[in-house]
């Protein structure tokens, strides 16, 4: 009966621990998705959202994902990282393409689920970049980016 009440205890130390570390991590990334939404970068577009960078192949960039804003302005399309603040921009001019997709297929990263991901590419010095995104209407999104010009590849 004590090893039944020790084990017992343990494991509930350990759900506890669990539940407020999962509560710490989600309090995190709201702060660092609003603190993103409040960056300089983000003021004055014609849209902004919370947003989720699953992942970006672009040059000087390098590994990056993480909770943020995207931001839509006349003239480029603005990611800002919420932690460690990074600010991704993206000339509208050299967007090649836009793409709706049920899952985020990237060099090295692969993720399905949580909704539809936004793929963006673009024209750089060296190639072409990507990025994928995790946001609200990712469909509206898209034509706001690339009017009439986007793929939907959700089924």
């Amino acid at each position: 009966m004590t090893t039944f009440l020790v084990v017992a205890s343990v494991v509930g130390v350990v759900v506890v621990a669990l539940g407020v570390l999962a509560l710490t991590i989600r309090k995190i990334a709201t702060s660092a998705t609003v603190g993103a939404l409040a960056d300089p970068a983000v003021a004055g577009a014609i849209s902004a959202a919370p947003a989720l960078l699953g992942g970006i192949d672009a040059d000087g960039v390098g590994s990056t994902h993480g909770n943020g804003a995207l931001a839509l302005h006349r003239d480029r399309l603005v990611f800002v990282l919420g932690m460690p603040r990074r600010t991704v921009e993206i000339p509208l001019a050299d967007v090649t393409s836009v793409e709706v997709a049920p899952a985020l297929r990237m060099p090295g990263r692969y993720s399905r689920g949580g909704g539809p991901w936004l793929k963006v590419q673009w024209r750089q010095a060296e190639g072409t970049g990507t990025a994928g995104l995790l946001v609200p209407e990712a469909k509206k999104w898209a034509q706001a980016i690339r009017p009439g010009e986007w793929i939907d590849t959700t089924g």
